[in-house]
This record gives structure tokens, sequence and C-alpha cells, in this order.
């Protein structure tokens, strides 16, 4: 039996992406356009995802700021959950607030530190989404900072880098590493994070080169979630890999990001939408023997 034949949705599935037989229930079930668009797939607290939201992954779509939200917001609640934090993760609203300059660092805190900002009891990462407003089209353009702990340096990995921009990104980085040292000082008195080491805003700070230039606003979030996926496996060689991706590989990303946040643990509803995406491949498989 061919694997994908029960799978109706508008990516291109086929053996060579390699997911097994359980990861095809899932996105039969998470991206099947025959469906209920406003079944709530997820729930995490007051925080929910329905069909159509994730349907905003579907290739040629622009993922949601909802989606890169809940992607920096999985790692967050996942942190606590292990022996030791090695890993903050941001949202861009974090980055808008401070670079806005409308909240006092004591209320960024409160506004940040219960849901994002576990104890960093071995910080090693800091990501932080960081969104421009592009001056010759007006679109909105997502690039990631990464403050490298381990190796005393703060990266740009930015897909749509040009000579023109460098220096307002720059800017917009120094900005929220200054916030940054703040953060770590006085939300967490006595946690010496960055051991004798100069604050973060003395740090050398440096574009990611040779990265892809996709060349237009949609697919930066593309680029974005996978960096974010490589969480506390962050490196410039896995960082480097990502110039050979190509159209094919980008759908792929989309459909990891619908599975990660659909069916780990992290997800109130992971046990329900488990049995259900099953079930509902079982009814199609009957169908289609049906027919035959």
């Amino acid at each position: 039996m061919f694997l994908f034949q029960f799978i109706r949705c508008k990516f291109k599935i086929t053996p060579q992406h390699k997911y097994s037989i359980i990861e095809a229930h899932y996105i039969a079930y998470i991206f099947g356009t025959s469906l209920d668009p406003h079944q709530v797939l997820f729930r995490r607290g007051q925080r929910k995802m329905d069909r159509e939201d994730l349907g905003t992954l579907f290739p040629g779509n622009e993922p949601s700021d909802y989606i890169m939200e809940m992607m920096a917001y999985k790692t967050a609640w996942t942190q606590p959950q292990l022996p030791q934090t090695t890993l903050w993760s941001l949202p861009v609203h974090f980055s808008e607030i401070v670079i806005g300059g409308d909240v006092c660092i004591e209320r960024l805190i409160s506004l940040f530190k219960l849901e994002w900002l576990p104890r960093p009891t071995n910080l090693r990462y800091i990501y932080v989404q960081m969104k421009e407003i592009l001056q010759y089209s007006k679109e909105a353009h997502l690039y990631l900072m990464v403050v490298d702990i381990q190796n005393g340096k703060i990266w740009i990995l930015d897909s749509f880098a040009t000579n023109d921009a460098a220096k307002e990104r720059i800017l917009a980085v120094n900005v929220v590493v200054a916030a940054l040292d703040r953060v770590l000082k006085d939300g967490f008195p006595g946690v010496n994070v960055l051991g004798k080491r100069p604050p973060l805003a003395d740090w050398e700070l440096e574009f990611v080169l040779g990265l892809p230039n996709m060349g237009n606003p949609y697919k930066d979030k593309i680029w974005v979630l996978l960096w974010l996926q490589m969480e506390h496996y962050f490196s410039l060689a896995s960082v480097s890999q990502t110039q050979k991706l190509v159209d094919g590989v980008a759908e792929k990303i989309r459909l990891n990001i619908g599975l990660a946040l659909v069916i780990e643990y992290f997800n109130e509803l992971k046990v329900d939408i488990s049995k259900l995406a099953v079930e509902d491949w079982e009814e199609k498989r009957k169908a289609s023997a049906a027919c035959r």
C-alpha cells in the first residue's frame, strides 16, 4: 500500500520525505483539507490553534505571527521540564517592546519572566526574533539574533541581509542586547550567567555570512523557524547547511513545524489528537478499499 495515498492536503507528500506511518497519520489529520478548519488541534493553557491557524504553514502562505510566537513558547515551556535551563527563546514581541522604548526594564521583566524566562541555571543561548519593516516595500522582514554565551559571540541570522540594511539591524540588535544585560542582572540577582566575561553589550556582533538571500518577505519566516528548531544544538555548521535548502525542503520545514506543535507533549491535546488521527486514517483506508 502506498503510504501517502490517504493524505489529501496542499503539500506534495512523497516517500522521499521519509515520514513514518504514525507521522503520516498526523499529517493527514492536521493538514487535511476536507476536515473541519475550526477544530482545535493544539492547546497549552489559554493558547489554542485550530486547523485554519496551522493552514498558514501551507506552501505559498506566510506562516502567521502566532505560529512564530508558539514555536518560541514551545521552547520556553520545555526548558523548565529539563534538568537545566540552557536556552531562552523570545518572541518578536520582546524585541519590538525593547526597540520601541516604551517599557522600563522592571516592566519588561514582569511581562516576560513568568512564561518566557525560566531561571538560567546553565544558559548557553538566547534566541530573539527580530522584525524590521523594509523601506522599499513596507513589508515586515524577520531575522534571528542568537546570543552564543558558550563562545562569547552574538550572531545575526538573516536570510535577506543587504548592505543598506546592515547598519539599522546592528543598531536594533545592540538595543536588544543592552536590555538583555539588564534582564539578566535585575531579573536574576545572584545568578552569574556570564562568569567573568564583560556584559553582552561589549561582545562582538557578527552577521553569519553565506546564508541564502531569499529575495522576498514570505520565506524569511521559514528560515527563522528552521533555525529556532536547532534550540540548544545551535552551531555555525548547522546554520551553514541551510544554504543548500531548496523549495522541496522548505515544504518539509513547514510540515515539521506543524508536527512539532501538535504531536509533542507541549500540546495538551496530544493524546486525543493521536487517537483521532489514527481513526481518521482507518476510515479513509476502509473507504478506499471499498471503492476498489
